[in-house]
């Protein structure tokens, strides 16, 4: 698939991080002039382009823009990150090889399409069926594993209220969900506990579905 830009995000949870932040990349020249001024308060040249001008104090605001340029601290962070890059790419894949072959055999889960080739993975997300999504986490955040979700739809968020029509898969997905713990400080043994964990938390989720209403007393 084609597109005219590609955006990246350096926060902390990210294949590499910069602390915060992030970046885009294109290969048309018109739309990285235009993000470059936006990016910097809309001034057509930031400082570092006006350093050699003779007068280099002048500058021209060219159009709409925000203070959205990295420090220079946090691009240093991000170009240290960046070297070791192929070292946090394979962490990953391995961690997520592991998880889809502890995970595959177990009932309660819908399969999630992965390609660890072509993809570093930032997430590591399984669909937890039959209404169980929530009890499943909370039993493994008992045993001591803080899971996630990502992400909550946008149509439903009241920024979007506007907009908002029914999308009833969305919605049935977004409720099936889980991310499971994946990131580079992760050993071997800590995703097969995870695993074993989420096997038992599948197991032992003898919750039923419709639970029969109270007797009145009196």
């Amino acid at each position: 698939m084609y597109c005219h830009a590609v955006c990246f995000s350096f926060s902390s949870n990210k294949n590499i991080t910069c602390g915060e932040g992030g970046a885009i990349a294109t290969d048309s020249n018109t739309l990285a002039s235009r993000a470059r001024q936006m990016r910097y308060l809309g001034i057509s040249r930031d400082t570092w382009q006006r350093q050699d001008q003779s007068r280099p104090w002048e500058y021209s605001v060219a159009g709409p823009g925000f203070r959205c340029h990295l420090s220079d601290v946090h691009a240093s962070i991000g170009l240290a990150q960046l070297q070791r890059l192929p070292e946090f790419a394979a962490r990953r894949r391995r961690l997520a090889s592991i998880y889809d072959t502890a995970l595959a055999p177990l009932h309660g889960l819908a399969p999630v399409r992965r390609d660890l080739a072509g993809t570093i993975p930032n997430l590591y997300i399984v669909r937890v069926t039959k209404g169980r999504r929530d009890r499943v986490f909370e039993r493994l955040l008992a045993a001591g594993i803080l899971c996630g979700v990502h992400y909550s739809p946008n149509h439903l968020q009241p920024a979007f209220q506007a907009y908002t029509r029914p999308l009833p898969v969305t919605e049935r997905v977004a409720g099936e969900i889980l991310s499971l713990p994946l990131h580079t400080r992760l050993t071997d043994a800590d995703a097969e506990w995870v695993a074993e964990e989420l096997q038992s938390a599948l197991e032992s989720d003898l919750i039923p579905t419709h639970t029969p209403a109270a007797a009145a007393v009196g």
